[in-house]
């Protein structure tokens, strides 16, 4: 089973996993798009510069770049653009970007490589091609592993 049957261009959901995708473009506050983590219970977000993907902002990348800033006496924070942040990316934490042909198994081997490696997926972006010069209809987050095999067994 493909993870695009039954999805809509803004998500909507695949089995009983909810696809719905938050997106902020880089040059928008740092302000708003915390804001749009808070009132989704996001921990991360996809970041888009036009329709190419540039990373995925964390709850962590926040903490960090907010850690620096209030280190360095910086003022108002809110009005700061995310491609700033993004600068404090964590390198131990990944995301993939798979097509529409992509499958349950297909996504839960990305969870499973990525683990052995000793690395973190945080998110399978999906994209129509698979390509980071598209924009999103979905996302699969880590946390969804459980709903993903339990999909798998039906």
């Amino acid at each position: 089973m493909a993870f695009w049957d039954g999805w809509e261009e803004e998500g909507g959901s695949w089995g009983n996993l909810d696809t719905t995708l938050m997106v902020v473009d880089d040059r928008i506050g740092i302000g708003i798009a915390t804001k749009k983590m808070h009132d989704g219970s996001f921990s991360q977000l996809p970041v888009y510069s036009g329709n190419t993907l540039m990373g995925l902002l964390t709850s962590e990348t926040v903490a960090r770049w907010l850690a620096a800033q209030l280190a360095d006496g910086q003022g108002i924070l809110e009005e700061r653009p995310v491609e700033e942040v993004m600068k404090y990316e964590e390198r131990t934490h990944s995301y993939v970007v798979m097509g529409r042909t992509a499958t349950v198994d297909d996504a839960l081997s990305e969870f499973d490589d990525h683990m052995h490696a000793g690395k973190v997926l945080d998110a399978i972006i999906l994209t129509h091609n698979g390509s980071k010069r598209e924009r999103p209809v979905g996302i699969v987050t880590a946390i969804d592993q459980p709903k993903l095999r339990s999909a798998i067994r039906v």
